[in-house]
């Protein structure tokens, strides 16, 4: 599946916004567009709240006790195996998370994400209540607790084998850990980079429809497209997250 082939949808669902006028100070009239998932008033909004959420998430945490999560689905590249990914990966995040919250995990963050062919797969902050064991190998740095591995990788094959009946390969889940909060940032950043001000598909539709395109472009188009198709959310929080005095600033 190429993104060539979906990019006339994603530039048609565009183009389904109006525009809304408000007074100014002064009296005069401005106007702007209406928020629609990848165009720049959605972005902008949900810019706010991502500052929010990383405040949040982030704020006060101590050294090894971020998680990061990736989750990888079966590479049908095909439209129906594409589909089925997102379907299976949204339905699943879930009894996913809900399963691991009663060990330890105080808040999490999880972003849905297209690879360059278009299916889904899954990164999550999760925040523990302690700090996590770790073992560092090629500068990463991976939990080192064998019990809690296992139980989060069967949690995810349990869960995901009651909504797909294709199989997950032994790399299905990857865990790493946030040794400090420099790096917790950057794994925030990583994760969201296609969410907020990069959600923004004008220029990625240009680039597809001149021949111009870039990997980064294959995804973006692919999550919106799909994330409309299947009114899927990209970004799903704890509760809390995002409710603080600091969401409620930005958004005056």
């Amino acid at each position: 599946m190429k993104a060539d082939r979906i990019v006339e949808q994603v530039a048609l669902n565009q183009n389904r916004t109006y525009l809304v006028t408000y007074v100014k100070k002064d009296g005069t009239l401005d106007q702007f567009t209406s928020a629609k998932r990848g165009n720049k008033t959605y972005a902008r909004r949900n810019a706010y709240k991502l500052s929010s959420y990383r405040h949040d998430l982030l704020h006060g945490t101590t050294d090894n006790s971020i998680m990061f999560v990736t989750l990888v689905v079966p590479n049908d590249v095909s439209y129906y195996g594409c589909e089925a990914s997102w379907e299976a990966v949204s339905k699943t995040l879930g009894p996913f998370i809900r399963a691991l919250r009663k060990f330890g995990i105080e808040k999490y963050l999880a972003v849905l994400e297209a690879t360059e062919e278009g299916c889904c797969h899954a990164h999550i902050l999760f925040r523990w209540n302690r700090s996590l064991q770790v073992r560092r190998q090629n500068d990463e740095y991976y939990l080192a607790e064998d019990e809690l591995t296992k139980l989060i990788r069967d949690n995810w094959v349990k869960a995901w084998a009651k909504e797909s009946d294709l199989q997950l390969n032994s790399h299905a889940v990857l865990i790493r850990v946030c040794p400090d909060l420099i790096e917790a940032k950057k794994v925030f950043c990583y994760i969201t980079k296609y969410l907020g001000m990069g959600s923004i598909v004008t220029n990625a539709i240009y680039r597809v429809m001149n021949k111009k395109a870039v990997p980064s472009d294959s995804c973006k188009l692919f999550s919106n497209f799909w994330a409309y198709k299947k009114r899927i959310r990209l970004c799903r929080t704890s509760k809390s997250l995002g409710k603080g005095a600091l969401f409620k600033r930005l958004i005056r």
